[in-house]
């Protein structure tokens, strides 16, 4: 679907068809402040993957634009390698089989990948990696956001910039600027209306 008629949807909801409360690139500001809420919430709404040349040893910070989470550490792609799939493990179930695996010798082949519990862009490999290690990563990544102008916002303009998600979120995306919207206002019709759109937003994120 296109950014304009995201915001078309949201412009009759709000019954401002001709844009005097809510300028449109305002409302552009809101869609791209709902990629990263629906994205925080669903990783799933933009998947990406990247092959990725691993730091020597254990500890990984991929340097992915957009990175918030990794999803998956797949296979083994560098041309050294076995080529093979890698596994997850638990950190405490690799600490209980391998003790001392951090310290093992380094391999262009991965075995095993162990998220970060507290750093969701972060993990580590076993066997420790050598810097020509190359992996193919799936992750989580927050849209580039759209600076469309105001012009270019016209619903009879023409544009055709897609939005940076899949359409299936795009109800959530709509109730996600309208809750943002109906905050502007800070009124005592509007907060209920915020609350509502909220809400509707985190229901309609629900798997």
């Amino acid at each position: 679907m296109k950014v304009i008629d995201v915001i078309g949807r949201v412009v009759t909801l709000l019954n401002d068809e001709s844009s005097v409360r809510w300028k449109r690139v305002e409302l552009q500001k809101y869609l791209n402040d709902g990629y990263k809420a629906i994205v925080s919430l669903r990783p799933d709404a933009n998947s990406l993957t990247a092959v990725v040349t691993l730091a020597a040893g254990i500890y990984q910070a991929p340097a992915l634009t957009g990175l918030i989470r990794i999803l998956d550490v797949q296979r083994n792609v560098a041309a050294e390698s076995t080529k093979e799939a890698i596994a997850p493990i638990d950190k405490k179930v690799i600490d209980s089989m391998i003790p001392g695996w951090s310290n093992s010798a380094q391999s262009a082949s991965i075995s095993y990948w162990i998220p970060d519990m507290s750093t969701p862009t972060r993990f580590s490999v076993y066997p420790p990696a050598t810097s020509a290690a190359q992996v193919d990563v799936l992750y989580s990544a927050i849209p580039t956001p759209h600076a469309l102008s105001e012009s270019q916002l016209d619903p009879f303009g023409g544009d055709v910039t897609a939005i940076s998600i899949n359409d299936e979120f795009v109800p959530a995306l709509v109730d996600y600027i309208l809750y943002r919207a109906h905050l502007k206002d800070s009124t005592a019709s509007s907060i209920p209306k915020a609350q509502a759109s909220y809400m509707a937003f985190q229901e309609g994120l629900k798997q």
